[in-house]
C-alpha cells in the first residue's frame, strides 16, 4: 500500500509540472453576431462610402465590381463578427480557426490579388465609418494579420466558378493575431469586449475603375464557415489542482 501511494503521489505530482498543453483542450465554436461590408470606393450612383451594419451592399463580395456604363462600381471589405464565448474557469486561449468558403473569383489586371483576412484591433468596427476598409501591397500596420489565400486565375480576366468550391482554414497558435484575441479576456476567462471583428480585403490597392474588378465571392452559409477558440487550463490551475489531490492523499495517508 505504501509503494502504491508513493507511487500516485509521484505521478501527481508530475502531471501537475507539465504545460498546460498537455491537458484536455475545450473548442468554442463562437456565433456569428452579423456580416457587414464596408464601402471604401465607389463611383457616382454607387453605395456610399461607409460601414454597413448587418447589411452590407453585397454580402458575398471581398473586392470591387459593378458597371462603369452605369456608373455604379464599387469596392468593399466584407467584417465577420462573432459573439465571444466566456471560457471555463482557470482556461486560457491556446489558439484559434477562422474557416469561410469561396466561391467565385476574378483577376480583371491578371496582378494576382490575394484575399486577406484580419483580426481588428476594435471592440466595435461600427463607430469608426469607413476607416478600416483596407486596400493595400503591405501589411496593415494598425491590425495584426490572420492569413492569406490565393487562386490562380491562369491568365484569364474572367469571372472563374469554382467547382467545388474551396474551403480555407487559418488555424492561430501563435503570434499577434493570437495575442490580441488572447487581450479581448483582460487576463482571465471572461471576455472583456463582445465581440470579436475579422476582416476581409484585398491586398491590392485598386480603384473601382474600368481595371479594377479584382474580386472573391465567399459563400457566408457555408457549414465550413466558422470562428472556434480552442482554450486549455492555465499552468497555474493545473498546479494547484494537483497539489490539492496532493494535500487530499496525505490527509488519508494520516
Amino acid at each position: 500500500m505504501k509503494n502504491h501511494t508513493k507511487l500516485l503521489l509521484t505521478t501527481l505530482l508530475a502531471s501537475a509540472a507539465l504545460p498546460a498543453s498537455s491537458h484536455a483542450a475545450t473548442v468554442f465554436d463562437a456565433t456569428r453576431a452579423s456580416l457587414d461590408g464596408i464601402v471604401g470606393q465607389a463611383m457616382v450612383n454607387a453605395p456610399a462610402l461607409g460601414y454597413y451594419d448587418g447589411s452590407p451592399p453585397t454580402s458575398t463580395l471581398v473586392g470591387g465590381t459593378g458597371s462603369t456604363g452605369l456608373g455604379t462600381r464599387y469596392g468593399q471589405d466584407l467584417v465577420y463578427r462573432y459573439t465571444l464565448p466566456t471560457l471555463n474557469p482557470g482556461e486560457t486561449i491556446q489558439s484559434f480557426t477562422i474557416g469561410f468558403q469561396i466561391t467565385e473569383f476574378r483577376d480583371h489586371n491578371q496582378d494576382g490579388p490575394e484575399l486577406q483576412v484580419y483580426l481588428l484591433d476594435t471592440a466595435d468596427p461600427t463607430t469608426t465609418g469607413d476607416s478600416l476598409f483596407y486596400r493595400g501591397t503591405t501589411t496593415d500596420p494598425d491590425h495584426p494579420l490572420v492569413g492569406t489565400h490565393f487562386e490562380d486565375a491562369g491568365g484569364s480576366n474572367g469571372s472563374i466558378v469554382l467547382d467545388p468550391d474551396v474551403d480555407v482554414l487559418f488555424t492561430i497558435n501563435s503570434g499577434a493575431a493570437l495575442a490580441l484575441l488572447q487581450s479581448f479576456y483582460g487576463g482571465d476567462h471572461i471576455p472583456d469586449q463582445a465581440e470579436a471583428s475579422f476582416r476581409f480585403n484585398l491586398d491590392k490597392g485598386v480603384a473601382p475603375d474600368a481595371n479594377g474588378l479584382n474580386r472573391y465571392f465567399v459563400n457566408d452559409d457555408a457549414s465550413t464557415s466558422g470562428f472556434e477558440i480552442t482554450a486549455v487550463p492555465e499552468p497555474s490551475a493545473a498546479l494547484l489542482g494537483g497539489l490539492g489531490l496532493l494535500a487530499l492523499l496525505r490527509r488519508h495517508r494520516g
